[in-house]
């Protein structure tokens, strides 16, 4: 008697098949999208929701129709205003530590007014950030982008050149360099290799 071909099982892991068959990592994709390597693999894990706003450029970038995206199981669509990740904590000496690739997000929280499908939060835990801002929740947008004008004397999320992330007030320094500023009784960091710097866009206490 013949064999009957198994029908093809409809996976929620399409987007990583889709991902390997192009040669593409994690990191490459996620750059494309305006985020992280580690964010883009929650998405294709179905951990995160694939938000609307990444439809056309992934269906670009991979080559397909925008409509076959939509039809992945168990990767709806976000409303952009619902809930906003909680991508890791702040800790001593005002270090943001993200959660691995596996780990997180481990809550979803109410989204700051005006916030945008890249924006992700984080917890703070100590005084790291000033004695009121115990439990308080962080907002900034995870997009990774060089150090610009506007972003002088404001607090910000900064990725460091030896890998560190930390939330500080970032203000010029010499020759290309940032002096990054503690609102704590910590030491200043000073002229430091900034990689990357993003606003915080708002602060919530708990």
């Amino acid at each position: 008697m013949a064999r009957k071909a198994k029908a093809p099982i409809e996976s929620p892991f399409k987007l990583k098949a889709w991902r390997q068959e192009r040669g593409l990592t994690l990191d490459q994709v996620g750059e494309a999208l305006g985020m992280t390597g580690q964010n883009y693999g929650k998405i294709e894990r179905g951990g995160v929701e694939l938000r609307e706003t990444y439809l056309e450029p992934l269906a670009d970038l991979y080559g397909i129709p925008k409509s076959a995206l939509m039809q992945i199981p168990g990767h709806g669509i976000a409303d952009t205003t619902e809930t906003v990740p909680v991508v890791g904590y702040v800790s001593a000496g005002a270090e943001l530590a993200l959660y691995d690739q596996g780990q997180g997000p481990f809550d979803y929280v109410s989204p700051p007014r005006d916030s945008k499908p890249s924006t992700v939060a984080a917890s703070v835990k100590g005084v790291s950030l000033g004695p009121l801002l115990d439990e308080a929740l962080i907002f900034y947008d995870d997009v990774r982008s060089p150090v610009t004008a506007d972003l002088h004397g404001k607090m910000c999320v900064v990725g460091l050149e030896d890998g560190r992330v930390v939330v500080k007030q970032l203000m010029p320094g010499d020759s290309g360099r940032f002096h990054l500023l503690s609102n704590s009784s910590e030491p200043p960091l000073l002229n430091e290799t900034v990689a990357w710097a993003a606003k915080v866009t708002d602060i919530r206490p708990r």
